[in-house]
């Protein structure tokens, strides 16, 4: 069953909302994109570090590892880099401030380097003297990173921009629930990584309760059919299991739609058939028609005569009924004309003649055998005498 929105014409109104919306309020990272390139690792700057596989212990052993180097790029690639860099302190240890800093500047190149720096002096001068903290590197990191980062995204408030789009303007569409739930998860864990706005203190990803809002939101419109007739509210379950019930419902269409596929091609096969048949019993009706004429090209005369009413096989110019034909027309025969032709009736005659002849012959013989027999009659009689 369809509704007003399915298929086409729903992806279509779909689509222009979208384009409105990100006209007007542009997110950071977009939740569709293009499949990028895969790039081989020589293309890829990357610097080798050593990690200790027990970091309190001095004589523990190490393992190289490969971090990709960052100089310019959008906000998604600064955001990649991030979280690898999170991954760092917790895998190394990178436990003091001082230690970020260092292994910051090395895996920062170019542009991004530099600033980094520029904006380390520039705290590091406006510090205040009587300030007491007890990390003051750690302190200097955070907030060269933060107004670092600010120069890869198009907003100091993009944060928010990004939590209205995710919140509003994603639709799964034809996206499979798989790929809808791990862009999801995606965009949501980088949501922490975005510039905190001048009225917030921190940023943070979406809890599970709101995820759930966006994904009931954006399913497909079909499925809402099937969780009226089930009678099940999505707000009463967990994200887990409100993914898992869509999970069912995905595959229940999918068969649907092989299963309507299968009966399509069925009857558009037995519509063939039968379009075979008819073309079939056509010709046959054709070939066997009583008024079909044949001319000397063998076409067939399927109207009657305009001048005559009748079907002949001469065109209608020179049909007999016309005064100019009138002289083509044989003449009729009458009851007491002959019923056989001149060659005809000569055949005729010469076969009765030679019966004629045999029937003479036959009475010759009669009359011999005739005299015969009165001859020997009357000799016999003599002698008796």
């Amino acid at each position: 069953m369809k509704t007003d929105f399915s298929d086409i014409e729903y992806m279509k109104k779909v689509a222009v909302f979208q384009a409105q919306a990100m006209a007007a309020n542009p997110p950071a990272i977009k939740f569709r994109r293009k499949k990028e390139e895969k790039k081989d690792d020589d293309d890829v700057p990357k610097k080798k570090l050593t990690i200790k596989l027990e970091p309190d212990n001095e004589d523990s052993e190490e393992m190289q590892v490969y971090a990709t180097l960052f100089e310019s790029g959008s906000a998604e690639e600064w955001i990649r880099w991030r979280i690898q860099f999170d991954e760092l302190i917790r895998d190394m240890p990178l436990n003091s401030g001082e230690k970020m800093i260092k292994v910051a500047k090395a895996l920062l190149k170019g542009d991004a380097r530099d600033h980094f720096v520029s904006i380390l002096i520039d705290l590091e001068m406006n510090e205040d003297d009587e300030e007491d903290v007890e990390d003051i590197d750690k302190v200097r990191f955070d907030e060269a990173i933060e107004q670092l980062g600010l120069r890869y995204f198009n907003s100091r408030h993009a944060y928010r921009r990004q939590r209205n789009y995710l919140r509003y303007h994603v639709f799964m569409m034809d996206m499979p629930l798989e790929d809808f739930k791990a862009e999801l998860l995606r965009q949501n864990t980088y949501l922490r990584y975005f510039p905190i706005p001048a009225d917030r203190d921190t940023v943070k990803s979406l809890p599970d309760d709101e995820l759930l809002e966006i994904v009931d939101r954006a399913k497909r419109v079909e499925w809402q059919r099937d969780l009226l007739s089930a009678n099940i509210d999505p707000y009463s379950m967990s994200l887990s299991q409100y993914y898992e019930y869509l999970e069912k419902l995905e595959t229940k269409h999918e068969m649907d739609k092989i299963l309507r596929k299968t009966n399509k091609d069925k009857g558009e096969r037995r519509t063939s058939d039968n379009e075979k048949d008819q073309q079939r019993a056509k010709k046959k009706s054709k070939h066997n028609h009583p008024d079909k004429k044949k001319s000397g090209n063998a076409q067939e005369r399927l109207e009657p005569c305009k001048h005559c009413g009748k079907n002949h096989s001469a065109p209608d110019e020179k049909c007999w009924k016309l005064n100019s034909n009138k002289g083509d027309r044989p003449a009729k025969k009458n009851g007491s004309e002959n019923m056989f032709s001149a060659v005809q009736m000569a055949h005729v005659m010469e076969a009765l003649k030679q019966k004629d002849k045999k029937s003479k012959k036959s009475s010759k013989k009669r009359q011999m055998s005739f005299r015969v027999d009165s001859s020997s009659d009357s000799e016999d009689a003599s002698a008796e005498e």
